[in-house]
């Protein structure tokens, strides 16, 4: 079990906050070849105490091409791994972009000469400020997603299962999972309201985060499913 960053856009935040977001899909790099068929899961033993369990990975049989003629001496086939990036038990702290506040240290000002006082969100405009600290500040400094300092996360999730699966193998009920009934769906009197393939639908989302053709390409994916745990900004640990 870890603690570790994930970014989520605006749209999606703003589906966790709701309760309406519990899965979220991440491509899997490097991909399994094309020679590749058979595949199972190993690690994460269940009848192991969870300090035990071996990290979840997933694996690939390959019966041809170069996967095959490169085998390990006495191997029946090649084989291609893939460990996952997160796993059930681990903590993902959400970040997303928006606006760290501070108040100036000693007259000063500028990235060395303030203090962080608070954090404004891009997703909803909520700002949070930290515990002894009055709502007030004199400096303000952006900040994408990824440069969100740790303690200003508001968000957490708690990996509760993983998957690794095709893409189109995504069902109503996963799209729905993903947050497309709050964030995507924009239903019109001439769709079936799906929410994978509606107005804004997964597919929409899907392509707009990872490009036009990257739903058909039909990419291998791990769908992890979580818990939400909602909190304000506690334990700051610094500006970085």
């Amino acid at each position: 079990m870890s603690d570790r960053p994930i970014l989520f856009s605006a749209p999606m935040v703003r589906a966790l906050l709701a309760g309406a977001k519990t899965q979220t899909r991440r491509v899997l790099k490097p991909q399994p070849p094309t020679e590749c068929s058979i595949r199972y899961m190993l690690g994460n033993e269940s009848w192991l105490p969870a300090d035990e369990r071996t990290p979840l990975r997933h694996h690939w049989e390959a019966w041809g091409g170069p996967l095959y003629q490169q085998r390990p001496e006495k191997a029946l086939a090649g084989y291609f791994e893939v460990r996952m990036r997160y796993a059930p038990g681990d903590r993902l702290w959400v970040r997303e972009s928006g606006v760290q506040l501070g108040n100036a240290v000693d007259g000063g000002g500028g990235r060395d000469g303030y203090e962080p006082c608070g954090f404004q969100y891009a997703a909803d405009d909520a700002t949070i400020y930290l515990p002894g600290m009055f709502e007030g500040h004199d400096y303000e400094r952006r900040r994408n997603s990824i440069h969100m300092p740790r303690w200003a996360s508001r968000l957490t999730l708690t990996v509760t299962d993983v998957r690794v699966e095709r893409l189109q193998d995504l069902g109503e009920a996963d799209a729905l999972a993903e947050g497309c009934a709050l964030e995507c769906m924009t239903p019109t009197g001439d769709d079936s309201g799906s929410a994978i393939w509606g107005p804004g639908g997964f597919v929409a989302l899907w392509e707009s985060i990872n490009g036009p053709g990257s739903w058909e390409a039909n990419p291998w994916v791990a769908a992890y499913t979580f818990t939400v745990a909602h909190h304000n900004i506690d334990n700051p640990t610094g500006a970085s």
